[in-house]
């Protein structure tokens, strides 16, 4: 059959014209599916299977067409082939007709085809867990036009609530707030920041305040072409500043041309009922925790907080934020008192929002501490269900993967975290206490290097990226890295530190000094009384007070194991303080128990090595340490501490330091991986 010929039967059996009804019944049916999937929400990839599915019936539709005709009959045999003449001539109405099947196909395979190619990832398509092939946008901080600068508070929260309204619809794929933030007062060009933070659009604006009026303008970029997709100014009180952070979520939505379920339609509606002042108050809170965890921060967050429950005590993100305070503080000081109320805080949260991503990621972080890691999995796993890129949420569920000793989840969910927030120093750090605290220093210093360049001004960064130099041996790099820290600010953490520098060095006066100042600065942290008793008891004539600061750590690290009865280091460490007081079966009980957690770490052994050596049981700290060092713990560390002098006669301690160069008495941190990292 020649060509001729086969065109001639496509048109006499109606091949034609079943391809041009079933092209345009596809391209239809693509439409409807495109359009009514995510109001039904459908997966994201049931367009794609829509397609494959028209894509695989289009052959078969052309093959019944061929073989047979629909008649009033029913289906038939295609009548016999026709015999073309010797010279066909194709008329003009069948020409454009086969014309228009071949565009409508070549239409629905242009516009669709990219569904089918594997790996593509479509505007603001992430790793872990980020919806593909959705409109994605990144919310910058907003310009503080107010005359006073005390009022960049303002811009930033508004910025930062419409970009957790905007990340809680499914329909969008939002920068996280750290990544996008990181560009506050940088010389860097729209085009630039969309692209290394891998999205569409960019929502910019300003804020300017006078008295109780403020002025909003906002406008949405499209960074491909530089053009403003839409843009709005506002005047509103403070009071309608939360109706407002909706109007401009839903103008975004809107100028995106994104479909919303009824459930993300809803959060876009919801009635306020909060005083003007107890917003102002809770903007407060919000930007001191935006800033570097330190006590005072962190008080005064928790300050405005309150005040804004006094005002307003049904605000649900007020709650959820004084539970995040006074989690932070009870994870520096270790006061019973903020674990309590915070706990509560988090409680009456979700009471008022069960659809606060906040407040699972704070309960999570809340369980985590206090040693309950199903329930802290279970908030996670909420937290990340409704925001498929919640960084926290990963960052929280991969430190109780830490906690539970499970290295793989644990790398998983922090990698995640890094990936999708590529210029947040917080995921890093995650990571590389993760690797220190594992032994792996090696792997942590580049990680650490990045914290430290991502947060320059942070005297924590600078801390630990000197503790993990000095863990791999190299002193001079560590101890340049602590004088920055301690330039920085004179932390209870560095102080501590400087303490345990002193103490290597001899210097039994100065570590002492040292430890007082940082128990000033954190009287509810029982590990810097023990450090403190331990070093007292070296001095002579300070023996009582030694007692005292051992006593004071036993009772503090007693109510941290009423929290978190499966804290092995501090069970560890308040069995050493027992030790020394004489208290030994109350030390071996507790030790004892920490065998039983089933838990292990360097540095709980090296708190295991240490009251079995003060109990005179030298084989079991021997064997203690011998573990401590299977699992990272630098060998060099041992010949310089005076808390195993007495090991020095044993044959098997002997060999185990045989053959290391001490390194200079710098410092050394046996608390490294407990509470160092933010």
């Amino acid at each position: 059959m020649d060509a001729r010929q086969f065109i001639a039967e496509l048109k006499s059996r109606g091949v034609y014209r079943v391809a041009a009804l079933y092209c345009a019944g596809a391209w239809a049916l693509l439409q409807v599916a495109d359009v009514f999937s995510p109001m039904l929400g459908l997966p994201d990839n049931a367009v794609t299977l829509v397609l494959l599915a028209t894509a695989i019936g289009f052959p078969v539709a052309l093959l019944l067409a061929w073989r047979f005709d629909l008649t009033a009959r029913g289906v038939v045999a295609a009548p016999p082939t026709v015999t073309p003449s010797r010279r066909m001539n194709l008329p003009l109405p069948f020409v454009l007709e086969l014309l228009l099947i071949l565009a409508l196909t070549l239409s629905v395979g242009y516009l669709y085809l990219d569904r089918l190619t594997p790996g593509q990832v479509a505007e603001g398509g992430r790793a872990g867990g980020v919806q593909q092939g959705r409109p994605s946008v990144a919310v910058m901080p907003f310009l503080n036009m107010s005359s006073g600068e005390d009022m960049d508070y303002l811009g930033d929260g508004l910025a930062e609530e419409i970009l957790n309204l905007l990340s809680r619809l499914s329909e969008l794929n939002v920068a996280a707030r750290t990544a996008s933030f990181y560009f506050r007062d940088k010389d860097v060009d729209l085009r630039d920041i969309a692209e290394r933070l891998g999205v569409g659009h960019v929502l910019e604006g300003s804020v300017r305040r006078d008295g109780s009026h403020v002025r909003v303008t906002a406008q949405l970029v499209e960074t491909a072409s530089g053009f403003q997709v839409w843009s709005a100014a506002y005047d509103r009180d403070m009071g309608g500043l939360l109706a407002l952070q909706e109007d401009i979520a839903r103008s975004v939505v809107e100028s995106l041309q994104v479909v919303l379920s009824e459930q993300s339609s809803q959060l876009l509606t919801r009635e306020y009922e909060i005083e003007a002042v107890s917003y102002d108050y809770y903007l407060h809170g919000r930007d001191y925790l935006r800033k570097q965890m330190d006590e005072s921060n962190l008080s005064a967050a928790v300050s405005f907080f309150r005040r804004a429950l006094e005002v307003s005590t049904d605000f649900a993100d007020a709650w959820a934020g004084l539970c995040d305070g006074l989690l932070k503080q009870y994870e520096i000081n270790r006061r019973s008192a903020d674990f309590l109320e915070g706990e509560s805080a988090c409680q009456r949260a979700l009471e008022l929002d069960k659809e606060a991503v906040s407040v699972y990621i704070a309960l999570g972080n809340l369980y985590r501490v206090s040693g309950k890691y199903g329930r802290a999995l279970d908030a996670f796993n909420n937290a990340l269900s409704l925001n498929p890129a919640a960084v926290d949420a990963y960052r929280g569920r991969g430190n109780t993967f830490a906690a539970m000793n499970q290295p793989s989840q644990v790398e998983s969910d922090l990698t995640t975290a890094v990936e999708l927030q590529p210029n947040f120093w917080g995921a890093y750090n995650d990571l590389a206490a993760y690797y220190f605290e594992s032994g792996q220093f090696e792997r942590a210093i580049p990680l650490l290097q990045r914290v430290a360049s991502l947060n320059p001004d942070s005297e924590t960064a600078w801390n630990n990226l000197g503790s993990a130099f000095y863990m791999i041996g190299e002193p001079g790099q560590a101890a340049q890295a602590w004088e920055r820290s301690v330039a920085q600010a004179p932390t209870a953490i560095s102080l501590s530190n400087l303490g345990g520098s002193l103490f290597f060095a001899g210097k039994i006066h100065e570590a002492a000094d040292k430890y007082e100042q940082a128990v000033q600065l954190a009287p509810e942290n029982f590990e810097y009384w023990g450090y403190l008793g331990e070093t007292l008891q070296l001095i002579p004539g300070r023996r009582n007070e030694a007692q005292s600061a051992l006593e004071r750590a036993i009772d503090l690290g007693n109510s941290r194991l009423a929290i978190n009865p499966n804290d092995a280091l501090a069970r560890a460490m308040v069995a050493s303080y027992l030790a020394r007081l004489g208290r030994a079966a109350e030390a071996v009980r507790l030790l004892d128990d920490s065998l039983e957690s089933g838990e292990r770490s360097m540095y709980e052994l090296y708190d295991r090595a240490v009251a079995f050596t003060v109990l005179g049981r030298m084989g079991e700290a021997v064997s203690a340490l011998e573990s401590a060092v299977e699992l990272g713990y630098p060998v060099a560390l041992l010949s310089l501490d005076r808390n195993f002098a007495d090991l020095r006669r044993e044959p098997r301690f002997a060999t185990l330091v045989r053959g290391t160069d001490p390194l200079p008495a710098a410092a050394t941190f046996k608390e490294i991986g407990n509470g160092k990292y933010p």
